[in-house]
């Protein structure tokens, strides 16, 4: 998030909060692997792509992600039920959700800012591993 990001100090908090720690390693990835395969639109309707995603991870992570993939990818569709599944406080909900909208924001930034010669681009925090 460029330039603008340092004139906004609330903004800077939540995205150095949107850390992903409530996440495993795989979960993370797991994360950045479904927004990256999501290059435009909505997902499917139906769980079937959530499900898909989160196959391969042990079912005591499966909440916090699940909760993490829609808020990057669904925010709509994020129900009393996923929020329920992973009973946490206000701030490590808002931190988790953060991940996931700043790892969809990142990914999209990324897809439209032009890159110049000679530079590298950015490490994401919120996608970068730790």
């Amino acid at each position: 998030m460029g330039r603008g990001l340092a004139r906004r100090p609330g903004l800077r908090r939540l995205r150095a909060a949107a850390t992903g720690e409530a996440l495993s390693r795989t979960a993370r990835q797991v994360v950045r692997a479904a927004v990256g395969e999501h290059e435009a639109g909505h997902p499917p309707l139906g769980n079937g792509w959530l499900e898909g995603a989160l196959a391969a991870l042990p079912e005591r992570e499966r909440p916090a992600t699940r909760l993490a993939l829609l808020a990057a990818l669904a925010p709509y569709r994020i129900t009393e039920r996923e929020v329920a599944a992973w009973p946490v406080t206000d701030a490590e909900l808002v931190r988790l959700l953060a991940f996931g909208a700043f790892a969809a924001v990142e990914h999209v930034e990324r897809a439209i800012t032009p890159s110049r010669p000679g530079t590298a681009p950015a490490p994401s925090s919120a996608t970068a591993s730790p």
